[in-house]
Parts: C-alpha cells; structure tokens; sequence
C-alpha cells in the first residue's frame, strides 16, 4: 500500500460571506509507484482582527479604520472632536476709546481752571457686571493737543490703583502729550448704574492763557485696547460662549460591509469637560442627527434632559500663578440614555450636532470669576467597541480539491483505497460554529457531501468569570471517501470542496460578543491517499 500525504492549510474570515486565499503549493512527502505529477493549492490565513478589519474594508487600504485598545484589549473605534473656549469668549471687556473735543475759548492772561468728569464702560455687554478686574496686560495711551495756556494738565482715573493710588496722567498744556503707559498690574473697582460697569475720568486743567482765541479747541483721547485679566470678578450673564456646528465623520459604516446579520452594541459617547473657569455652564448639543447614505437623517435621543450642567471651581482653588486645577465634568451617554444602538445599526456616514455652551443657564446670580488662563475644554469622544451580535450568519469557503489531479488520473480511481481527509480547528472567538463540506465539480454542482448533515466540528474556547477566551478551543476531525464515493467523484470531475459554515454567537438573542484583540481563529485541512499497488 502506497501512501499519499498532501497537506492543504486554510483559513477563513470570520465575518466575510465568502472567501479564499490562495498561497504557493506545499507537499510534505509522497510516495507511488509511478512518477506521480501532484500539485495541490495551499491555504493559510491567521484570522485576527487585522484580518477582519481587512476584509471589512472592502480589502481597500483607505477604508481602514484606525482602532484602538482599551487598558483590557478590547478593540474599539474611536471618533473625537475638541473645543476650548476662551476667558474672552465668556466676559466682554471693552477695547477702550474716550474723548473730548470742544471748543475752548481763552483770554491773554486770563486764569484758566476747567474740570471734566465722564464715565468711560467697562462691560461691552450690558447683561453683565464687572465688580473687579485685576489687570495682567494692557496698554493706555493719550494724547492731548498743545493749547494756548501756561499751565498742567491732569487726566485721573479714581477707580484704578496701584500700590493704592490712583492712576494719574499729567502733562504741560502748552506742549501737549503722547504718552504710552504700561497699566499691567492696575486694580479696576468699576462703579454700577442699571446697565454698565465703569470707571470715571476726571480731567483738571489749571494754568493761564498765553493767547486770546475764540477758535481755540480742548482735544484729548484716551485708548485702553487688549484688557487682559489677571482675574476678573462680576456676573457675566446668560450668554452662548459656543455655538457651533460640527460634523463627526463616521463613514466607516459605509465604507465596511457588514452583513445584515451583525449588529453593533455597546456604544456610548464620553463627554470630558474642563472648566478652569468660576462661572457655571450648561453643554446642549442641538439640532443632532444622523445622516445615512441616502442623506435621510435620523433624531439622536441624547438624555432626557439634554442639557449638562458644568459645575465652575472655586476661587479657594485658583492661584495666581496659574497652576490650578480644572473642575472635571464628566458625562456618559449610552445605550442606557440614548438610542446610540439603533443608529449605529442604520450605517450612518455622520454625526451631524450643534454644540452650545452657555453661561450661568439658570440665572444664577452669584459672583463669577476668570483670569487670564481660564478656558473651558469639551472633548466630544465617540466610541464604538467592536461588539458584535451574530445570528445563524452563514459563509462559504471554497478549496481547490481537484480529485482527478490528485490520484494522477481518473483511470487511478479504482485503485484507491480510502481517502482520508483531517479537519483541524482552533476557535479563538466565544462562538457557536457548525460546518457543511461539500465536493463540487468545476460549475460549483453538489455531488457529494463530507459531513451527516451540518455538525459543529468548532468546539467553544474556555471562557474565564468575565466570559473571555482565555484558552483557544481545538477540534479534530476526520472523514473518509471510500472507494465507491471515489470512483463516483472521480466520474463526476470534483474539482472543489465548499465548506458552508453557520456563525452564532448564541443562540440567546440580545447576547453580544466583545471582539479582543488577541481573538482569532484557524483552520488546516490535510489529506491522505490509500492507493492499491
């Protein structure tokens, strides 16, 4: 008796419809009588999630989705968008310009003494209030044009000290100015009316006419441009600080096939807010939905409230210097407050949302805060663990088996004995698989089966407490072709085996699976001839 033995090594996709993959041929050994002309296909494939991902893209590199792993393995898809929104977004100090330009008549010799007071606003938005400001940078200029009068001018700002004194301005009326001042580190303690926050100038001019004009004019300006705060205290209002529309590109859903078998579970949507500002706010993100392939859109039932509230620090908390820490909101939207699942199951292209940020929502009237480096961040993270839930989804693999080539030639058939073929699985997945091989012949026409009926020849991995592989499943099987099936394949050309292969992850039905990345599965075919000599 003279022996055969050709190995075939393949391996499938565990989420593709259909599949083959071909590789160089390999023979271990063999041994005949004649001079034998054997060839036979070599298959092998690791199926992991590179593989999987692979497959789903359409086998197109830029389909690929960058994945992720969490601290644990598990594979997810991960979409993020960030905001930040800055002190200046939130109080609206004023870039100041204040003047007078009036008429001043003067008389040769005559004393001159002349006052103006006048409110300059701090607060260009009227809903809010500017109790202190601190300033970290700024610049104030003035200018006075020269005047016909021996004598001083003086420009005060009452509400703005330093070291506990004012802020004065001085110069030689009959010069005039330009002055330049750094006012970095000035203490602004504005006055109130209904409606502005301000400070006041007063402007004193005393001296003596040196000429009599009637066309004479007085002309000073006053700028303040760039307010920086060091910390600024008030109630800044109810007020959007963000408003803005942002789409989250989700095309992989469109780019992947996913058979209509498979489903998503598991997403959520993580929102991180930090807020280094003593102002509380409220995050809405409006106007949401998801825009499928067709352009329909489908409503995102974010909360019931949808509405977050963003709790502010506390001003025992900030440091001049700085180096303070945030106050963390975070906010968790899931399939236990959202519909994520059924969108998700709809294979959007994207996630189309209006953010809105908005300060003191429910009119609270305690004192804000902010200094310079104060900024509200809202990093938006989308993330889809690969959850899968498979029902009956049922693949097909197609092996190269030409019978004829293998025992030399149809007239060989009767010769032979026994063919022997040994099925080897290793499961990596917690899944329930059940196999059918079919022997074809070149138009894919069924002549005969390997298997009674579909058999599970996959057996299921050990799972530990938290129902993870933790030990691959191996599984051996070997099916013989008696001389009769031979003779009979042999007459029929079988040129191919197709392995039908039926994937469940359960069969109960809201069960899902976690896809891990060190999830994976093989499977290797050897054969064996019996021939007679």
């Amino acid at each position: 008796m003279e022996r055969i033995r050709t190995k075939l090594l393949f391996a499938t996709c565990l989420l593709a419809m259909a599949g083959c993959i071909k590789d160089d041929v390999e023979i271990d050994e063999f041994k005949y009588t004649r001079m034998p002309n054997l060839a036979a296909p070599v298959f092998y494939a690791n199926v992991d999630y590179n593989g999987i991902f692979k497959h789903l893209a359409k086998n197109k590199p830029q389909n690929n989705a960058k994945v992720e792993f969490d601290n644990d393995g598990l594979i997810y898809l991960t979409y993020k968008k960030n905001y930040e929104v800055s002190w200046n977004s939130v109080a609206d100090i004023n870039n100041i310009h204040w003047s007078v330009n009036q008429l001043f008549p003067t008389v040769e010799g005559k004393e001159v003494s002349h006052n103006i007071s006048d409110r300059i606003t701090m607060n260009a938005d009227s809903s809010q209030r500017f109790d202190t400001i601190i300033i970290s940078k700024s610049t104030m200029t003035v200018k006075a044009q020269k005047m016909d009068v021996d004598g001083d001018g003086t420009m005060i700002f009452s509400e703005m000290t330093k070291d506990g004194k004012a802020l004065e301005v001085k110069w030689k009326l009959n010069e005039g100015t330009e002055q330049t001042i750094d006012v970095s580190g000035y203490k602004i303690v504005p006055g109130h009316s209904s409606e502005t926050s301000y400070m006041t100038t007063n402007i004193v001019l005393e001296g003596t006419a040196t000429a009599t004009s009637t066309t004479s004019y007085l002309n000073i300006e006053m700028t303040m441009t760039e307010i920086v705060p060091q910390v600024l205290f008030g109630y800044f209002g109810t007020k959007d600080a963000l408003n803005r529309k942002s789409i989250m590109d989700i095309s992989f859903f469109q780019s992947h096939e996913f058979p209509d078998e498979i489903e998503f579970n598991g997403a959520f949507i993580n929102l991180d807010v930090n807020n280094w500002t003593g102002t509380p706010f409220n995050l809405k993100m409006d106007d949401r939905f998801i825009v499928k392939s067709n352009k329909d859109s489908l409503p995102v039932s974010l909360l019931k409230d949808s509405a977050l509230y963003i709790e502010q620090i506390n001003y025992t908390d900030y440091r001049a210097d700085g180096k303070y820490a945030p106050k963390h909101n975070y906010f968790l939207i899931d399939t236990t407050n959202s519909n994520l699942n059924a969108i998700l199951n709809c294979s959007p292209n994207s996630y189309d949302y209006i953010l809105q940020i908005t300060t003191n929502p429910h009119g609270e009237q305690s004192e804000n805060f902010l200094t310079e480096e104060s900024k509200l961040q809202a990093d938006v993270q989308l993330y889809i663990p690969f959850w899968l839930k498979i029902t009956n989804l049922t693949r097909e693999d197609t092996i190269d088996f030409d019978l004829n080539s293998i025992i030399l030639d149809a007239d060989n058939a009767k010769y032979v004995d026994a063919i022997s073929l040994y099925f080897d699985f290793d499961n990596g997945f917690p899944i329930t698989l059940w196999s059918q091989a079919y022997l074809v012949d070149e138009k894919n026409t069924i002549v005969d089966s390997l298997f009674n009926g579909r058999e599970q020849l996959w057996n299921t991995p050990k799972l530990d407490q938290n129902k993870r592989v933790s030990k691959w499943a191996a599984t051996h099987s070997q099916v013989t072709m008696d001389n009769k099936k031979i003779v009979d394949c042999s007459k029929k050309d079988v040129k191919k085996i197709i392995l039908h292969t039926g994937i469940s992850t359960t069969s109960a039905p809201d069960q899902y699976l976690k896809f891990y990345k060190e999830y994976g599965l093989t499977m290797n075919l050897s054969f064996e001839v019996l021939s007679k000599k």
